[in-house]
């Protein structure tokens, strides 16, 4: 955690340029930070670095600490490229993994889905586009592929449809009951952590 952390504020004062040598930290993926280096240098009014999104349940941007908040994004980096075309690119430590493709895919959808809740209006254009993508510093890999994966306007009801359902458990749940997990070996409070204060969990 503290070492994501890290890598975080090193990409963000490189990006501003308050960094003036690219950290150790981004050096296999030199040209995707130089890049947007160059582009926070060139266009400061369309890029968006470490930026806060908050909306409500109708995805209505709102106050990060507003009653209504009901989702938060936090956003490494955003950029208008084009008149129409938006990246989201997010700073990720430690491997990248095939088999957490399905993972992946989810928070690129929120990112998506965030993005297009935010710049829909502020870019006044039906066709927009967005592009979220994963930046894996120590792997050096940039997931997905440029161009592999697109979000547009028609996709956002269909959007906001899916992380619904995905919620909709979490948020009308009373009791709170535990769900064992591939996490579980590593909870504090898991059943043979007990020596160490944990064990409240039957798992």
């Amino acid at each position: 955690m503290a070492r994501g952390d890290a890598i975080h504020k090193e990409a963000e004062a490189y990006v501003r340029g308050t960094l003036t040598r690219l950290p150790m930290s981004l050096k296999l993926v030199k040209d995707d930070a130089t890049y947007l280096r160059k582009f926070f240098k060139s266009k400061p009014e369309s890029i968006w670095v470490e930026d806060q999104w908050a909306f409500n349940n109708r995805w209505e941007a709102t106050g990060w600490f507003s009653p209504d908040c009901w989702v938060r994004i936090k956003v490494d980096v955003a950029h208008i490229e084009e008149d129409n075309i938006v990246t989201i690119t997010d700073w990720k430590s430690g491997k990248f993994r095939q088999d957490n493709l399905h993972d992946y895919l989810e928070q690129l959808e929120l990112y998506a889905l965030g993005a297009l809740s935010v710049f829909g209006s502020i870019l006044e254009t039906d066709s927009l586009i967005v592009r979220p993508r994963l930046v894996y510093v120590d792997a050096g890999i940039v997931y997905p592929e440029p161009g592999a994966l697109e979000f547009s306007m028609e996709n956002v009801e269909e959007l906001k449809s899916s992380w619904g359902k995905k919620t909709k458990k979490m948020l009308t749940d009373k009791k709170f009951e535990p769900t064992p997990n591939r996490y579980c070996y590593s909870c504090h409070y898991r059943a043979n952590n007990a020596a160490n204060g944990g064990g409240q969990c039957k798992y």
